[in-house]
């Protein structure tokens, strides 16, 4: 699950940083990582920033 782990770091980064928008995104991600992830399905090359769409 380190998938998730990391999405939950960016999500605590976002917020220290003020940045909501960012934070938003890592919530949504982080309710796709966690099924996501124990599936073994993530996107291969998603660096998880706001960038770059769920399936980039």
């Amino acid at each position: 699950m380190s998938h998730t782990r990391t999405h939950a770091v960016m999500l605590r980064l976002a917020l220290r940083q003020g940045d909501l928008t960012a934070a938003l995104i890592q919530l949504v991600r982080l309710l796709v990582a966690a099924p996501g992830s124990a599936a073994g399905k993530y996107p291969d090359g998603n660096t998880g920033r706001t960038r770059p769409g769920l399936t980039a």
